[in-house]
């Protein structure tokens, strides 16, 4: 039995989700997302996201952890504070020997759909049909737990059976 938890990082929503694996079985453990105000000074909502990733994984105890990649978009604040927001899940998830794997948003949508390009619409449907006890509604909790799969399938599904 192993658990992962799976990050979509972000200043204002960041998602979260934790899955348990049982040889090729995959069950949906916990998913929601952290919010953040965009009225709050900018380390409370640091030390918000920061605080909740710990209480996850306090909560659900995983040994894995991935992440999303960051992108870099034509706005260059929007940037970088997903790029700080990031850096204070990867630190949290650090802290606790968790050491997260990062995957582009590409490579996670074309590892689940298929198709690189998936908007976030088709990728919440597909979350449900691969385990439809999750019951997702936060788009943000959807690409968690898509990154949580991704790695399940990509990284750690060949680890469990060598």
């Amino acid at each position: 039995m192993t658990r992962i938890i799976g990050v979509d990082p972000g200043l204002s929503r960041t998602g979260w989700a934790v899955i348990e694996c049982h040889g090729s079985h995959v069950s949906y453990l916990g998913a929601d997302t952290i919010l953040t105000s965009s009225k709050d000074p900018i380390g409370l909502r640091f030390s918000t996201i920061f605080r909740e990733i710990n209480s996850v994984i306090q909560t659900y105890m995983p040994e894995h952890s991935a992440i999303e990649d960051t992108y870099v978009n034509a706005n260059f604040e929007s940037s970088l504070k997903l790029s700080q927001a990031r850096a204070i899940a990867i630190l949290a998830l650090e802290l606790k020997q968790l050491g997260p794997v990062s995957y582009p948003a590409r490579k996670v949508k074309k590892t689940l759909l298929g198709y690189g390009g998936a908007d976030k619409e088709q990728m919440l449907k597909m979350v449900g049909m691969i385990l439809p006890a999750a019951n997702v509604k936060s788009p943000d909790a959807a690409d968690a737990l898509a990154i949580a799969l991704c790695h399940f399938y990509l990284g750690l599904n060949q680890r469990l059976f060598e």
